[in-house]
């Protein structure tokens, strides 16, 4: 078997920069549909990997959060519905 049929050419592996800012970071995990994502020096070394809590509790902790004290958290768009187990219904979703 050739391992090489497994392996994703490095044009099409998702990464960011060390000096990418936090929009460019969510735009390509959102286009990704990724929540984690390798972060690379600038270099090309791997530091490690960013994922949607890091960046939350980053953006919480740097105060980016002062514009949006009075945004309501039911207007943020839901990747999908979450349901408790057994049949949905209106008193349990």
């Amino acid at each position: 078997m050739n391992i090489l049929f497994f392996l994703t050419p490095k044009s099409d592996v998702a990464y960011i920069f060390e000096n990418e800012t936090l929009r460019q970071t969510l735009e390509k995990m959102e286009h990704r549909k990724f929540s984690c994502i390798p972060l690379l020096s600038l270099d090309g070394k791997y530091k490690g990997s960013i994922s949607e809590g890091d960046l939350l509790w980053g953006m919480k902790n740097l105060n980016c959060t002062e514009k949006n004290e009075n945004l309501k958290c039911s207007r943020t768009e839901r990747s999908r519905e979450h349901f408790h187990y057994g049949n949905p219904t209106k008193s349990n979703i």
